[in-house]
């Protein structure tokens, strides 16, 4: 089993020993900043979606070699937490990054770079030249250019026109109609303590308004974008033989990239859930479970 967990969702592929695709599943949020233990029960019910669509039951559980490609896990605390905590079912489970697995499935598990934009934001070479990663802070330190952060500095704006702060936008009006909140504290009681994925929810709309013409929304793009092409900048002087962008905000930010950056972006070859597939028999050979009498060993490989 592979399995790719972020801040909105947490999708789960099942293959047999040839490569055939049994079933599939899909959860809530999986982030283990978000808590390890809401992440371990994204985990199973994404799993047990895939068992019931390749058509296995609990018997089969302990068959099951999964490598899991979860957003927090370069976090060495939370991991540690995830792997010591977590009784799961399998016969062995492997945790390492989103950001690995998301590479070795962009590249088929051969040398690259990627760019994970989604509800977050982070980027990963490993290449002959040197491994390199970048971002990943987390929603409060970081994620700039992410699906949360465009959401965030719009709510923001918003706010700051609504006090007579910032120029009226169309924005604004865009951001009240989708959420319902006619004033700033409407706004400031729904978003207070709002999860990242809800404000990633309103990212599209930034985009959508910006090319209407909406100067407030093109200058938040301008920057997020702009952050997002350093660390292509960056990562790309690491020279990986292919280099992909991935995430639900992954085609809009392309077409704002530089051309001259745009033209060194690859498709992915793979999904990141596929990515994790490959991580998972990778560990298996390099731990030759096959060996190991254990039905309940967890690993954390980073």
């Amino acid at each position: 089993m592979g399995v790719d967990g972020g801040g909105s969702k947490c999708r789960a592929i099942i293959q047999d020993a040839q490569g055939k695709t049994l079933g599939t599943g899909l959860s809530g949020a999986a982030n283990l900043l978000r808590g390890t233990q809401k992440a371990q029960e994204s985990v199973l019910a994404a799993y047990l979606q895939a068992r019931e669509e390749a058509g296995l039951d609990k018997s089969d559980d302990s068959r099951v070699i999964a490598g899991l490609g979860l957003a927090g896990a370069n976090l060495e605390t939370l991991s540690e937490e995830f792997i010591t905590t977590w009784q799961h079912p399998f016969k062995a489970a492997y945790l390492t990054t989103d950001l690995e697995i998301a590479c070795l499935g962009a590249h088929k598990g051969k040398a690259g770079g990627v760019i994970i934009i989604g509800t977050g934001s982070c980027g990963l070479v490993a290449s002959d030249n040197g491994s390199l990663t970048l971002g990943g802070h987390g929603f409060l330190l970081g994620d700039k250019g992410s699906g949360a952060w465009f959401g965030l500095s719009a709510v923001q704006y918003c706010l700051e026109a609504l006090s007579g702060l910032q120029p009226d936008s169309k924005l604004v009006a865009a951001i009240q109609e989708f959420t319902g909140c006619e004033n700033e504290q409407a706004l400031i009681t729904r978003f207070a303590d709002a999860a990242p994925k809800e404000f990633a929810a309103l990212a599209p709309l930034v985009f959508l308004q910006a090319e209407r013409g909406d100067r407030a929304a093109a200058n938040i793009i301008q920057s997020g974008v702009g952050y997002i092409a350093s660390l292509c900048t960056k990562l790309l002087s690491k020279a990986p033989p292919r280099f992909s962008l991935i995430g639900g905000l992954a085609p809009l930010i392309a077409e704002h990239l530089p051309s001259e950056l745009a033209k060194q972006i690859s498709p992915p070859l793979s999904e990141p859930e596929e990515g994790a597939v490959l991580y998972a028999r990778q560990c298996a050979q390099s731990f030759n479970i096959h060996d190991v009498a254990s039905a309940n060993e967890a690993h954390s490989v980073t």
